[in-house]
């Protein structure tokens, strides 16, 4: 198994609950969890002091510190207009680029059903977006 997230409260307790659990997992499947290459992902409330606590229970190093995983933000505030304005930037990028081609209406609607509308598909499925933001994808898609 790869990459898996484990949400748990970050206490002594949850930490020693989720030793307990990879502890019978390795026992039923005979696989271990490489504790070298885990990470841990702390809220910002969690105080350093319980963090240094849950880290040496789990045994492990790392306190994960990462913007993304799998391409999405790991941790957003009230407003997400910051954390999915690469999308619009991204299609019109594209769109841009395409525009000195000349493409039958068939092949640009197989450009933008295969490159433009592909990009907010699983952050879209994942989240929800702004209605701006949105439009603005709309914007350059109907444009071109």
């Amino acid at each position: 198994m790869d990459d898996s997230i484990v949400f748990f409260e970050a206490s002594q307790r949850g930490a020693n609950r989720l030793d307990r659990i990879l502890d019978i997992y390795h026992q039923g499947s005979g696989q271990l969890v490489n504790r070298e290459k885990s990470a841990v992902f702390f809220n910002g409330n969690c105080t350093d002091e319980m963090k240094k606590e849950v880290l040496q229970t789990l045994e492990i190093d790392k306190e994960a510190l990462a913007e993304k995983y799998l391409g999405l933000p790991t941790a957003l505030g009230r407003s997400t207009k910051e954390a999915f304005e690469y999308m619009p930037s991204k299609i019109k990028g594209l769109v841009g680029s395409w525009s000195g081609r000349a493409a039958s209406c068939a092949g640009r609607e197989v450009l933008l059903k295969s490159k433009a509308q592909a990009i907010p598909t699983y952050p879209i499925s994942c989240f929800l977006i702004l209605k701006s933001t949105c439009k603005k994808m709309k914007t350059f898609i109907a444009n071109y």
